[in-house]
């Protein structure tokens, strides 16, 4: 006679699939209305950013290959090059997300920088 080994805790387990799922329904049932409309308004110019970024780099790759097209022609004719090698220039930073806060207001959980309280710890370490 064997004896299985039996594992409460296995029917337990969530796949990675399962718990991504249910985490972020925690997550979105959370988020009061106002929170979810400026999640979704930076997404929106997030997105805009980045399409503006990648219609900035390939106007600079369609510049680049006339370049080296230039290039080749100046060389082939034994001359100077009279252009420019093109640069990019900077692209857009990434927008900051927006801070979502899982309270209401009221709630006490705004904390401002001004209203810290120094203790014993943060004493000895001013000098």
């Amino acid at each position: 006679m064997t004896v299985e080994s039996f594992d409460p805790l296995a029917s337990l387990v969530l796949s990675r699939e399962t718990y991504t799922h249910f985490a972020s329904s925690v997550i979105l049932s959370r988020l009061s209305r106002a929170n979810l409309a400026a999640l979704e308004e930076w997404k929106k110019a997030e997105e805009a950013r980045k399409q503006r970024n990648r219609e900035l780099t390939g106007k600079y790759q369609m510049e680049l290959e006339r370049w080296k097209e230039e290039k080749e022609r100046a060389k082939m004719e034994k001359r100077r090059l009279a252009w420019k090698k093109p640069t990019r220039g900077k692209l857009e930073a990434p927008l900051p997300e927006p801070v979502v806060a899982e309270g209401t207001a009221g709630d006490g959980l705004d904390v401002d920088e001004d209203e810290h309280e120094p203790n014993a710890s943060d004493e000895g370490e001013e000098e």
